[in-house]
């Protein structure tokens, strides 16, 4: 059994423009056979991006979390 963590996070500004990427996922993965495994993780991930300027002044952000779970095939 392994556990795990993932952190990401990358922002950037250019101008009139900025946004940014935030990724974490704490889990586990379980291989209970030599080729076929299983994996449980959390995920947050937040994506948002900003305009300022004269012509148009606004942002967006979009969030997604919850559980995850995968099958690993090794072949």
């Amino acid at each position: 059994m392994d556990v795990y963590s993932k952190i990401s996070w990358f922002g950037i500004t250019i101008g009139d423009y900025s946004g940014s990427n935030l990724n974490v996922g704490p889990g586990v993965n379980y291989q209970f056979h030599k080729n076929i495994g299983v994996n449980l993780k959390y995920r947050y991930f937040r994506f948002s991006a900003r305009v300022d300027n004269s012509d148009w002044d606004g942002r967006f952000s979009m969030v997604f979390h919850g559980p995850l779970l995968t099958v690993n095939a090794n072949f």
